[in-house]
């Protein structure tokens, strides 16, 4: 956001409409991208207020343009990427009495889109029960995720009762698993 000007292939490749900015480019030069129903070249600058269309076949998409960025997806802290706290009252369990680990697992599950996007960016599901061996005793983590912004994986040991130490020392014996046998 540091010009008043930015090329629309630029933008559109640092909004993430387009992946790459080649791809962006090469959409604009078949005239699926248009400014006021006006095709456009990859240099064109876009302004504030603006509203371009995007044909992806067989969808037309229209975007305004809000602000202008020159960069893709910034993180400056931690909250950027991860949520806190996190809302679950999308999944419609009863707020009255206490909720099984199992029954939110699967509640969970069964919700994974609204999760992922309750998690914050970048979240992949890779799954549940996911076993982790140490000594040849086999635990579970209740769910495993990978955040490719990160690059790194994400678990998640669920809790309906209050943490305790050996909670903690649970998750943190599955997260040195994952550093030293999982992780790239």
């Amino acid at each position: 956001m540091a010009s008043n000007e930015v090329r629309i292939d630029k933008w559109l490749w640092a909004v993430r409409i387009f992946k790459t900015r080649t791809i962006a480019s090469d959409a604009i030069k078949m005239g699926r991208v248009t400014i006021g129903g006006q095709k456009v070249k990859p240099s064109r600058n876009v302004k504030v207020g603006e509203v371009i269309d995007v044909k992806k076949p067989p969808i037309t998409y229209s975007f305004k343009v809000l602000a202008l960025a020159e960069k893709g997806i910034e993180i400056a802290e931690p909250a950027d990427i991860i949520r806190d706290p996190y809302v679950f009252e999308f999944l419609g369990l009863p707020e009255d009495k206490p909720v099984m680990e199992s029954d939110l697992e699967r509640a969970l599950v069964q919700q994974i889109e609204k999760f992922l996007l309750e998690l914050g960016r970048g979240f992949m599901f890779v799954g549940t029960q996911q076993r982790v061996t140490v000594n040849n005793t086999h635990y579970y983590a209740d769910m495993v995720f990978y955040n490719k912004i990160l690059r790194a994986y994400v678990l998640i040991e669920l809790k309906t009762t209050k943490l305790t130490p050996e909670a903690v020392g649970q998750i943190n014996m599955y997260l040195n698993y994952y550093a030293a046998e999982v992780n790239d």
